[in-house]
């Protein structure tokens, strides 16, 4: 068990991006496992539960999920409204990808700090800024046209987490397993994490994947103990059977509902469902950019694209990240394994 120490005052919040990671894991790839009639479950807390919205630009219709497909997922600390006065912030960005024979996901954390041309931060102008800042000029449409751009991978769908609620996901899974890699000081309780596997519960398995300033590769240490900890969320609703218990299943998806909004692309959720019913957690790659740090011209610290990042790009837009995973092992995260 992760040492506890008492908190350095105020009420402890629960990063959006938290919250993502769980969707993922119980949706994309532990609701691939199940039957229709827990998906019928699903799509009934769905409808009465889960925030649907316009996300990303064009969405046009379809019945079903043909081929490989492509999500984006994003961590805010507010849900998205039709304003666009205080949209929040979102330090948390990936592309989940599916496999064109429905049999593989990939997921692929792009840094927060990466620098990238963003075509409108504000007035109608252009500019070049950390990609985060996307969200904050134009919310999630304007993310979502700025990864496009970046990538050259267009999105068939997004899922937008907010702040609250999610240690009573991984608390209504019954806690997760995760493995720390690094003797770990969270600066936001004092919390000491020590190396080793430990059974953690929802607000220690928050804790934990919040941090980055204690950690020798900073954000990319921290995006690795994100993925890190979909896999384990995933491996743990997989071991509770969630789909053949639709009281559970209940639960877990009334905890993530106020706090998720969707754009499914016209897709109905009981056949994004069965599309991925070969899918299961040992099926998950997570992948990541190379570190590449530089400077912005106004002096900003940021992390800077190269040839291998490209290549990633288009190993996804060519469905081929076995073999760009295989070409580049530093960059797989095997701590997800």
């Amino acid at each position: 068990m992760a040492e506890a120490r008492t908190g350095r005052g105020g009420r402890r919040t629960s990063p959006l991006w938290a919250r993502l990671l769980v969707w993922v894991g119980v949706v994309l790839v532990v609701l691939s496992g199940g039957t229709m009639a827990a998906g019928a479950v699903l799509e009934h807390r769905y409808d009465s539960s889960v925030h649907r919205a316009d996300l990303i630009d064009g969405s046009a219709g379809h019945e079903v999920i043909d081929g490989a497909f492509n999500y984006l997922l994003l961590g805010s600390d507010k849900r998205p409204t039709d304003s666009t006065d205080d949209l929040g912030r979102s330090d948390t960005i990936m592309i989940a990808h599916v496999t064109a024979d429905h049999r593989h996901a990939y997921l692929i954390s792009i840094p927060r700090d990466l620098w990238v041309p963003i075509d409108d931060c504000g007035q109608g102008s252009g500019c070049e800024s950390k990609i985060n800042a996307a969200y904050d000029f134009g919310g999630p449409k304007l993310t979502a046209r700025t990864v496009e751009q970046l990538t050259g991978v267009s999105l068939d769908g997004m899922v937008i987490v907010s702040f609250q609620g999610f240690d009573k996901v991984v608390d209504a899974l019954g806690g997760i397993r995760l493995c720390v890699d690094e003797r770990t000081r969270s600066i936001h309780t004092g919390r000491l994490f020590t190396v080793g596997c430990h059974h953690f519960t929802g607000a220690e398995a928050l804790d934990y994947v919040r941090q980055r300033e204690d950690l020798p590769d900073g954000d990319y240490g921290r995006q690795r103990h994100q993925q890190q900890l979909i896999k384990a969320a995933a491996a743990r609703a997989e071991h509770e059977g969630l789909l053949s218990n639709p009281a559970k299943l209940d639960k877990v998806v009334r905890a993530i509902g106020d706090d998720l909004t969707v754009d499914t692309n016209g897709v109905a959720l009981p056949d994004l469902v069965f599309s991925l019913r070969r899918v299961s957690g040992s099926d998950i790659t997570m992948l990541r950019l190379p570190e590449i740090d530089g400077y912005s011209p106004d002096g900003q610290a940021i992390q800077q694209l190269d040839d291998t990042g490209r290549s990633l790009f288009t190993a996804i837009r060519e469905d081929d990240l076995g073999t760009w995973a295989a070409a580049h092992p530093t960059l797989v995260n095997k701590n997800a394994a």
